[in-house]
């Protein structure tokens, strides 16, 4: 058995040990084991309530005390061995019980939730951790071709001309369907809007630095591009759909986590007070003399000695 095994059994065994308690049946003696009628329905009722229902049946509820029964007898070999004196094993359980009365004492405190003001205080702390950058959607018409090919020019100075005649009669401006109307015009290879928001990083990936730096210079939505040479070859033109500028992560998103933040270092603050009433209580002292002078820092590791020639 390992020994991370036999300090869980030991953990076990401190703390859902069996009962010395008298009146209760003994089921099971011997070898410094003592199980009783009253551990094995305890040790059943942390079961899940199916696992307890099958206990119904004699043999399985013979199989479980056996069961049991194997772990009791390997804690004892532990104990016998010193194990339950491990500093490790003594470190978890005081863990576990801190854990244990820490929950017992907060279910026994009245429900803490911020206020929304008190929510809305930690948000305007935090917000500058959550920046969201400007982003823009966009309408794309792109021809690509082989470059220097009179197809790909000419439809380029098409493209171009037609841009051109459509702003002048949009006023400065397109709606979605007269550019998709441009673009079918060129027989463009992509003519769709794009149905995302996207950063400056993600447009760049897509549509290249240049078309992303003349799409991000736009002023208002409807408002379209020059043509701008895409990445891999040929030219695009992008029409702004919407745009919004940098920001933070919206209240609304963070509210809950912020929530449950709060209420944690509710928790922790109570726990706080709580120790130190009863180390007040209790007349705990510290001897900051012998604090200076108790060397914690473990010491460097000593070199490997050379092997001999």
């Amino acid at each position: 058995m390992s020994r991370a095994l036999a300090l869980l059994f030991a953990v076990a065994a401190v703390l859902a040990g069996c009962s010395k308690a008298p009146g209760s049946p003994v089921l099971v003696e011997g070898g410094g084991v003592r199980i009783t009628a009253d551990d094995l329905k305890a040790r059943a009722n942390l079961e899940a309530p199916l696992t307890r229902g099958a206990l119904a049946d004699p043999a399985k509820k013979r199989e479980y005390l056996d069961r049991m029964v194997d772990q009791e007898v390997l804690v004892a070999e532990a104990r016998r061995q010193g194990l339950d004196r491990d500093p490790d094993l003594e470190a978890t359980i005081k863990q576990m019980l801190v854990q244990r009365l820490v929950r017992q004492r907060l279910t026994k405190q009245t429900s803490w939730v911020p206020t929304q003001a008190e929510l809305m205080a930690e948000y305007e702390k935090q917000k500058a951790s959550y920046p969201v950058p400007e982003r823009a959607r966009v309408q794309v018409v792109a021809i690509r071709g082989e470059a220097g090919g009179r197809a790909l020019s000419d439809r380029l100075t098409k493209l171009e001309a037609g841009r051109a005649e459509a702003l002048k009669k949009g006023g400065g401006a397109l709606s979605e369907d007269d550019f998709t109307a441009l673009g079918t015009s060129v027989s463009a290879e992509i003519n769709a809007v794009d149905p995302t928001l996207r950063s400056r990083d993600e447009l760049a990936a897509w549509l290249g630095p240049a078309l992303t730096a003349a799409i991000m210079a736009l002023p208002s939505p409807g408002a379209v591009t020059e043509l701008a040479v895409l990445p891999g070859g040929g030219k695009a033109l992008a029409r702004l759909v919407a745009k919004e500028p940098a920001g933070f992560v919206p209240f609304e998103q963070l509210q809950g986590p912020i929530a449950a933040a709060l209420s944690r270092k509710h928790q922790d603050k109570l726990i706080e007070d709580w120790a130190q009433e009863l180390k007040t209580t209790t007349h705990v002292t510290v001897n900051a003399k012998a604090l200076e002078t108790t060397d914690v820092v473990a010491p460097p590791p000593q070199p490997a000695p050379s092997p001999k020639p």
